[in-house]
């Protein structure tokens, strides 16, 4: 059976990382603004938003409520989860009230 490489690229920092080795990191957080999702000169959601349209990102939200809503229970730290399941919460009604002006 083949063997895969291992993995020559380092890994991307998160928060709980970050020390004076990192400090322009500092502004990120794991649920308000993941490292991971602020790469190449547009936020993740954002761009999710342009993509989708305004239904399709409202459905996204809900989508991502639920997911986080359901499973904070099986997760190491479920309060996290629960922040993650309330900020899609406040993207969607975001999203609501810009549709229904």
């Amino acid at each position: 059976m083949r063997q895969e490489p291992p993995l020559t690229r380092e890994p991307l920092p998160h928060t709980e990382y970050i020390g004076d080795q990192h400090p322009e990191l500092k502004q990120f957080d794991p649920v308000e603004r993941p490292v991971h999702y602020n790469m190449g000169g547009i936020e993740c959601i954002d761009y999710i938003k342009q993509v989708l349209g305004l239904d399709g990102y409202i459905a996204y939200c809900h989508g991502n409520f639920v997911k986080y809503q359901h499973r904070y229970r099986y997760k190491a730290n479920p309060v996290e989860d629960m922040k993650k399941a309330g900020w899609y919460l406040n993207k969607m009604n975001e999203a609501l009230a810009e549709k229904h002006k």
